[in-house]
């Protein structure tokens, strides 16, 4: 996890949020989709749901 002065986020994560994600030698663009109960997800945090 970067932190902000190394280009990290600072910001949380919200259903619908669309990111990059780096696998290698290539990026993804994906959507993020939250379980109803969970407004937002922030930085390094683990969600456990069912």
């Amino acid at each position: 996890m970067l932190d902000i002065n190394e280009g990290g986020r600072d910001t949380g994560y919200f259903d619908g949020d669309r990111l990059q994600f780096y696998f290698k030698t290539t990026d993804v663009t994906g959507e993020i989709q939250l379980p109803i109960e969970i407004d937002m997800a922030m930085t390094g945090e683990t969600l456990h749901w069912i």
